[in-house]
């Protein structure tokens, strides 16, 4: 594979619970954001919703990342940067996949995961996974953490 691929996701949620981790209100700002480097070009983008909790959002931003990059052709090297150990390791460890085979629609983000799965396996073979601590420095993550968050500034 001579190309390579870049998709850097984060996802995030200001929740108003009384403790970290606590429930998510449906007023609590959430957003996601991905950016998507192949060949000298960046792609990024990002959006926001109420009362999503930050794994949603995580799932969300890889998503719509897989969505902007559409079918990938097999030359190419996809590298996943992300610092979501949620979404790499349901992803990598097949647990996702086993979500859906067996229609487990009782597992959060369920819904979200549907729509990932089937992405992700056309190009799996292709995917190198890449997790990296969040708000250190790597510059694609911080990237879109600050957009996330700008996203959710903007509301």
């Amino acid at each position: 594979m001579n190309k390579t691929l870049k998709i850097y996701s984060d996802g995030g949620n200001r929740n108003t619970g009384v403790q970290k981790g606590g429930h998510v209100n449906a007023n609590d700002l959430s957003a996601w954001a991905y950016l998507i480097e192949f060949e000298g070009q960046q792609f990024s983008d990002s959006g926001f919703e109420y009362g999503q909790t930050n794994n949603a959002m995580e799932v969300t931003a890889l998503l719509e990342a897989f969505r902007r990059v559409g079918r990938v052709d097999n030359d190419v090297k996809v590298e996943l940067i992300l610092d979501s150990k949620y979404v790499l390791d349901s992803l990598e460890k097949g647990w996702a996949e086993n979500w859906i085979l067996k229609n487990d629609t009782k597992r959060p983000n369920f819904n979200l995961w549907k729509q990932l799965v089937p992405i992700y396996v056309s190009m799996k073979s292709q995917i190198d996974f890449i997790w990296v601590k969040g708000h250190a420095s790597t510059p694609g993550n911080l990237f879109v953490d600050e957009l996330l968050n700008k996203e959710m500034d903007a509301h």
